[in-house]
């Protein structure tokens, strides 16, 4: 190192080696390095060029191809529907189907009435010429087809009539409103009286109501089906029907399965201006799986007083397991009282179910369940003609095809638990038995044992033959039982 001079011929070398002006030597003591200045590497405009027209190229190749293979997926995948011609003579009658198969669970003659101006919506009255509804109720004529497929005005009236006022849902509902009312022409209201004492000896007297549906008549009393459950305890009873009048009921025969009991008013008791007033119910067919999901009304009581409700089926396949029978229970969406009783009935008046609050699900306390129409309607049979249930005293259910294939369980009633001191019990029947034959009848579900019991009597002796489990197969067994009364 050397220190800088500022004598001009003892220069420091970097001073000489570089080309700038230098400042006074003499104005500062410090070292200067060597510097150096880069210049730019020169652009090659041709090759950016290049490059540019490169990337454009590649970016219209996709493209391309892109659109390519866009083009064959939508020709490939999407449906030809533009030349597609829909023949309603075919499409009609496999729409009808399902109506078809629900229908004649309930004969013409006990369908309630219906005014002729609720068949026909005014839409439809308007849209549908008078001269091309075919005479023939089979079916629609050639006339209405050829329009219906030709006119795609129908549609538009359709669209623009879709939209509705406040108006519109008064009237909506109140429709609803006067199909509940008629349906409410079979009920009654039960009122069961009985006299108690209370802490300090004074005597008063307790009442319990439930709702009541007219089943039958049987020319000499007027049979009426009602919750026993609430009424059971009670020294009298009077049934006030739809028009407000009253008249003295008689507790006649009840089933210990489900509570219901039938009571008994006489005719001589009733007046001819109530009799035109009131309907016997009709029964509707509960057994269709299209009925999940169908709206619905519950009428009688459903939350705890005379009331109405409206709402929507949400299930028919539930099981309630009781003595020798197994009864499916329809849930609704319907929000009630833990003590509705009344029934459930379609926009038709056609009776669904009875109303329970005995075996409602414990998560779904406060919904409105009911018992299958279509599965008790034995159980009212007998109760209206005053005949005794048969009883074996089992519990049971099908045998699933799971347990035939895996374990080789032949077909029949599966029995899942014995009655105490029941017939079945005193002739030796055991848990895990499977009935495959009731006196001559043969059994291959349990189904089939619920109607052959229903065939027998009380008293009657019968010999049941089981398949019972022993090491690795089944042995068939038979056992003499009596049937006694449920």
């Amino acid at each position: 190192m050397w220190s800088m001079s500022p004598n001009k011929d003892k220069m420091p070398l970097s001073q000489e080696a570089s080309n700038e002006p230098q400042g006074n030597p003499a104005e500062g003591d410090g070292y200067q390095f060597i510097t150096e200045k880069r210049k730019k590497k020169p652009v090659n405009k041709r090759r950016a060029i290049g490059r540019i027209f490169f990337t454009l190229f590649l970016a219209v190749l996709f493209g391309a191809v892109a659109f390519l293979v866009f083009w064959e997926l939508n020709r490939r995948l999407m449906p030809q529907t533009r030349n597609t011609i829909i023949d309603l003579k075919e499409v009609l009658p496999a729409l009808s189907a399902p109506v078809r198969e629900v229908l004649p669970a309930v004969s013409s003659a006990e369908l309630p009435e219906t005014e002729p101006e609720e068949l026909l919506s005014e839409n439809t009255a308007e849209t549908v010429p008078d001269k091309e509804i075919s005479e023939n109720t089979g079916g629609v004529s050639e006339n209405i087809v050829d329009s219906v497929s030709s006119s795609p005005i129908i549609n538009n009236n359709i669209t623009e009539r879709v939209s509705l006022n406040i108006q519109d849902y008064r009237g909506l509902y109140g429709e609803l409103y006067q199909s509940a009312s008629r349906a409410g022409l079979s009920l009654v209201t039960v009122t069961g009286t009985r006299s108690d004492t209370d802490w300090f000896e004074n005597e008063y007297e307790a009442s319990d109501q439930s709702s009541g549906l007219i089943v039958a008549d049987n020319g000499r009393e007027l049979l009426i089906l009602s919750d026993g459950n609430s009424i059971d305890r009670a020294e009298r009873l009077s049934v006030e029907f739809a028009d407000g009048t009253r008249a003295e009921g008689r507790a006649g025969k009840s089933d210990p399965n489900t509570g219901l009991m039938i009571i008994g008013v006489e005719l001589s008791d009733i007046s001819d201006e109530t009799m035109t007033t009131i309907r016997k119910a009709v029964f509707g067919n509960s057994s269709v799986s299209t009925l999940v999901g169908e709206p619905c009304i519950a009428i009688g009581s459903p939350l705890g007083t005379a009331s109405v409700a409206y709402g929507f089926v949400t299930s028919n396949s539930r099981s309630v397991s009781k003595i020798d029978r197994n009864l499916r229970l329809l849930t609704t969406d319907i929000y009630g009282s833990t003590l509705a009783s009344g029934v459930i009935v379609n926009y038709s008046g056609l009776v669904l179910g009875v109303i329970t609050t005995k075996d409602t699900p414990a998560d779904t306390s406060n919904l409105i369940s009911a018992y299958a129409i279509s599965d008790i309607r034995d159980v009212i049979e007998k109760l209206s003609n005053s005949s005794s249930q048969s009883c074996l005293g089992i519990y049971g259910t099908d045998v699933t095809e799971e347990a035939q294939k895996k374990y080789n369980v032949p077909m029949g009633a599966f029995v899942t638990e014995i009655v105490l001191d029941s017939p079945a019990m005193e002739a030796g029947i055991q848990s895990g038995d499977v009935i495959t034959k009731l006196g001559t009848e043969s059994v291959s579900s349990f189904e089939d044992y619920t109607a052959a019991i229903d065939n027998t009597h009380p008293g009657d002796n019968i010999v049941v033959t089981v398949e019972r489990r022993s090491r690795d197969e089944f042995e068939e067994m038979t056992f003499d039982a009596r049937i006694d009364e449920l």
